[in-house]
């Protein structure tokens, strides 16, 4: 069949890559990009070259969102500061957690 066909027909059929390899794959691939400007918006760069690197743009933009401050995280605990006062010191820590995450996330 090969005689005939030529390079059209294929006589093996190739194994699919494991994700692995794939990924290892775009590390290599992206290893070898030229460096970004550094006022450049790393998830716009992200975000166009998605298609090139989708399993490291997905972990790019997990990771890139985390804020750069620790703000959030003083609101949290000013807020169970709020909650837990001295007439309410007898309050166990799961009633706590869901009192602060009802707090945070009420959208009324």
């Amino acid at each position: 069949m090969s005689s005939l066909f030529g390079d059209i027909y294929m006589t093996s059929i190739q194994q699919p890559k494991s994700e692995q390899d794939i990924c290892e794959a775009e590390v290599s691939q992206y290893k070898k990009e030229l460096s970004r400007n550094a006022t450049e918006n790393p998830l716009t760069w992200w975000r166009q070259n998605n298609e090139r690197y989708p399993s490291l743009a997905i972990l790019a933009k997990k990771y890139l969102c985390i804020p750069a401050t620790s703000v959030p995280s003083e609101r949290v605990f000013s807020t169970a500061g709020d909650i837990v006062t001295a007439q309410r010191s007898q309050l166990k820590s799961e009633h706590v957690d869901r009192l602060i995450f009802l707090k945070k996330n009420w959208n009324p």
